[in-house]
């Protein structure tokens, strides 16, 4: 049997068999020579790593500028950098080979991989779906089932807030006819202005920004990230994605790779504030305005809100959430059928990518 003729469940069966035999599928660099917690002293690997929002906001300082100025990634062998990118576009860049990883919303990988695009989850970012609706604290919705006769507003007229609100609509037994409208207000000021002139009566943003909306402004939000629809479909969330290609020829490659994601989240876990300099270091045109210490400030509270959030241990895909989210693509027609979850994601690497060196941690805490 060649390789060009493994079926999917194949690979993943003989992936895990490799990781867990010391095999690394022909990959002689540092990262390949590590073991579990071991760090590479060299980083010989350059790895491209899309960012699947054109802004890298403070929340996601963990997994981005983190292991990159506190030198996890390079630990493991690695030299990444990260290109910020729509999320779309990006998905096509990945499957072409422009990329090596991306953290996109499945929304935008699962329709690739059903016409035979050769990408794959690998680890999964959150432990809910993070695209979720949410109203001003004071709105009289306190329920999605309240949706009748609501005015929408989307944060984009496509994709992820779409999907979600025709999830919405379908869980419970609505329309959009039954709507009073649906309009594209975007994020930041513009969604607020709608929301407070009651242009909208609901908002179908995302947790990023909302946690930036509530840490640089007076508002507060009601959301409705605790809703069952929400809370089984978090595969719709970002995701780190690969090509299949690099799953089974260099396993150690993205075995390092969310190494070093592992290690600039527990760092950020305990110093957020030594976290978000770094990410104002690395991207100072998101540092909000006014005096240092009210931008660590407001940085901190979108960091830490987000890192609550995220999958436990990292990169674990929540019993049923894979199927889950195929149903409600399906049913958006964004996909014909509902695969198998093995279609979409491979699950060998949460383990191995859980076995940090700690040590390397609390050297960089130390130093802070």
């Amino acid at each position: 049997m060649t390789t060009k003729q493994l079926s999917r469940p194949v690979v993943v069966v003989l992936v895990a068999a490799a990781l867990f035999a010391g095999s690394t599928f022909g990959y002689s660099g540092p990262a390949a020579a590590a073991g579990a917690g071991d760090s590479a002293q060299t980083a010989t690997r350059s790895v491209r790593f899309g960012y699947g929002v054109r802004v890298v906001g403070p929340d996601a300082a963990g997994y981005t500028s983190v292991p990159i100025k506190e030198g996890f990634w390079k630990s493991q062998g690695l030299d990444v950098s990260i290109q910020p990118l729509n999320a779309g576009p990006a998905f096509q860049l990945l499957a072409q080979g422009e990329l090596d990883f991306l953290t996109g919303g499945s929304a935008g990988g699962m329709p690739l991989v059903e016409k035979g695009a050769k990408i794959v989850g690998v680890a999964v970012g959150y432990k809910i779906n993070i695209f979720y609706p949410a109203v001003l604290a004071d709105s009289e919705i306190t329920s999605l089932k309240q949706l009748k006769g609501k005015s929408v507003g989307l944060f984009t007229p496509a994709g992820a807030a779409t999907l979600m609100l025709d999830a919405v609509l379908h869980e419970y037994g609505l329309t959009r006819g039954d709507l009073k409208g649906v309009v594209a207000v975007g994020t930041g000021t513009p969604a607020v202005t709608a929301l407070k002139s009651r242009q909208i009566d609901i908002y179908f943003g995302y947790q990023g920004a909302y946690n930036t909306i509530e840490a640089t402004t007076g508002v507060k939000f009601r959301r409705f990230n605790d809703d069952p629809l929400i809370r089984r479909t978090a595969f719709a969330s970002p995701c780190i994605w690969t090509r299949e290609a690099l799953v089974k020829n260099d396993p150690q490659v993205v075995i390092g790779f969310l190494r070093g994601i592992v290690m600039g989240i527990k760092f950020s876990q305990a110093d957020p504030a030594a976290a978000i300099r770094d990410h104002f270091a690395m991207y100072p045109h998101t540092k909000p305005q006014g005096t240092d210490a009210e931008a660590i400030k407001e940085g901190v509270d979108a960091l830490t809100s987000n890192l609550l959030t995220l999958s436990d241990p990292y990169g674990a895909a929540e019993p049923g959430s894979i199927e889950a989210t195929a149903k409600i693509m399906q049913q958006a027609g964004v996909i014909k059928n509902v695969e198998p979850a093995s279609r979409y994601f491979v699950d060998a690497f949460i383990k191995p990518a859980s076995q940090i060196d700690m040590d390397l941690v609390k050297k960089a805490l130390a130093k802070k």
